[in-house]
């Protein structure tokens, strides 16, 4: 699916001479080269959607190049301009709460964004990773201990799976480039998903604000967009697992079928994979 053209008078970001921290982040990597580096790199924005406290974590997102996030940025926030927002916070959305109050009653208005937005990431996104943890299994299968010394939380199992998926890939089509891992920074157990990633030789993985947020001496930090993206896939997966295991919901959802479109797989920790874990850490 396409994003629709957007009409009207307004000023596109793509007019404006606008901060981009994709951009910004080749900048980082290949200092002078950083056209250059745009066509050697991949990069893949996680989001995690669920805590500690409830019943299932899943930390997913897409890869793409990144020639493809700088123009699936000035797209996403131009599409969300039109409707007057600044950001995209999927479970606000769903819920119709905090900017999202007034859509409540307004479901073509609802549908059209959503369709809009899911197109521009089926238009710059190439694959979808992710994976999803039950926490009643991690806290049966793990003891407290176990979970504290070896840094075994749900949401470092889940990014560190995540990015073994995308690692596999990888490995599965030499032809792909060097891929640099982005996580929404500010999600609970940050610590425990860094620790699993640096001992188990992933590259350090980068952590970016999902929306703009103010910084140091007054300059405001932006968001990192592809991560608003993350984060519409990682609620829909999330509510999938949880209704997998309620027979009293539809497993079903909008969302949730049109991503099942795109390549890629969001796996899901087995009772099996989370004994066989704990087994490894605590021998």
């Amino acid at each position: 699916m396409n994003a629709a053209t957007i009409t009207g008078t307004h000023e596109t970001t793509s007019q404006r001479e606008e901060y981009s921290p994709i951009s910004h982040l080749a900048h980082i990597c290949w200092m002078s080269h950083w056209k250059e580096g745009l066509f050697g790199m991949l990069t893949v924005a996680f989001d995690a959607s669920g805590h500690p406290t409830q019943p299932v974590l899943v930390v997913a997102g897409f890869i793409a190049s990144v020639e493809d996030w700088i123009l699936f940025d000035r797209e996403w926030k131009d599409r969300l301009a039109y409707d007057g927002l600044t950001s995209f916070h999927m479970q606000s959305f769903a819920q119709s709460s905090g900017v999202y109050r007034t859509w409540k009653k307004d479901e073509a208005r609802r549908r059209k964004l959503l369709a809009d937005l899911t197109g521009m990431i089926f238009k710059h996104a190439q694959r979808k990773f992710g994976a999803a943890v039950v926490n009643s299994d991690l806290i049966a299968l793990i003891d407290d201990d176990a979970r504290k010394a070896f840094a075994l939380s749900a949401y470092g199992i889940a990014g560190r799976g995540a990015a073994g998926n995308v690692d596999e890939w990888t490995k599965e089509n030499p032809a792909e480039r060097a891929v640099r891992y982005v996580f929404e920074d500010g999600d609970f157990n940050k610590g425990d998903l860094m620790r699993r990633m640096k001992e188990d030789g992933f590259a350090t993985p980068i952590f970016e604000p999902k929306t703009d947020r103010p910084g140091r001496n007054g300059i405001p930090v932006p968001g990192f967009t592809p991560l608003q993206a993350a984060d519409i896939l990682a609620y829909e997966y999330m509510l999938a697992v949880e209704r997998e295991r309620d027979p009293k919901f539809p497993t079903s959802r909008w969302g949730h079928v049109r991503f099942d479109e795109m390549p890629g797989d969001i796996g899901k920790f087995t009772v099996q994979d989370i004994g066989r874990i704990g087994g490894h850490f605590a021998k």
